[in-house]
């Protein structure tokens, strides 16, 4: 019910808009009872809805991608997800050993011989996320040889 009240209200400016658009290319289009002013206006409302859902959504999942930062990895566990990206995409603890590894991040959330395993936070790039992410690092003859984020 509220899709068709949503572009119920859209479609009223939209009708208007297209009204003048047509009234601006050929004045004898003014009149209402053109067809291609209402068939216009049935299509462009729901696409206008579509759009509008789309940007809202692009708005919703947005969050910064910080370059990692240690101090600030340490500061607030709550937005790492910020700097996880960069340690995934830029491969910097690949190579590196678990000692390596807790200097740089700290205490992991879990680890054993496999893997270690830190929270980074409720991340809004899962759009209704109600549960947070964590990255994780495993190992392979005693180094990292991969990382990956990952929603619980």
């Amino acid at each position: 019910m509220d899709v068709i009240i949503i572009n119920l209200i859209l479609a009223v400016p939209t009708f208007f808009l297209i009204r003048l658009i047509f009234k601006k290319i050929n004045p004898i289009w003014k009149r209402l009872r053109n067809p291609f002013l209402w068939l216009t206006t049935i299509i462009l409302t729901p696409a206008i809805y579509v759009g509008l859902f789309f940007i809202w959504v692009a708005f919703a999942t947005y969050y910064p991608e910080r370059d990692f930062d240690k101090e600030k990895w340490t500061a607030n566990i709550e937005k790492r997800y910020e700097y996880a990206d960069d340690l995934v995409d830029s491969d910097m603890l690949i190579g590196l050993t678990k000692t390596e590894i807790k200097e740089l991040l700290g205490k992991p959330e879990y680890e054993n011989e496999n893997s270690m395993t830190y929270y980074i936070g409720f991340s809004p790039r899962h759009l209704f996320g109600i549960d947070p992410d964590y990255l994780e690092i495993t190992f392979k003859n005693g180094n990292a040889h991969e990382t990956t984020i990952y929603n619980s």
